[in-house]
């Protein structure tokens, strides 16, 4: 995210494509975040 906000800033990526590098890194966020409270709640029996 800091590598293309750097792009952004030296006209090198639009409005529009700094927003979707944007909201597809919150979404992988709360992704990971998700996923791993998920693996915290299985029991496993033997």
């Amino acid at each position: 995210m800091h590598f293309s906000k750097e792009l952004y800033e030296h006209g090198i990526f639009s409005d529009e494509t700094i927003e979707d590098i944007r909201d597809d890194y919150i979404y992988s966020k709360e992704y990971d975040n998700a996923k791993n409270k998920k693996q915290d709640d299985y029991e496993i029996d033997f």
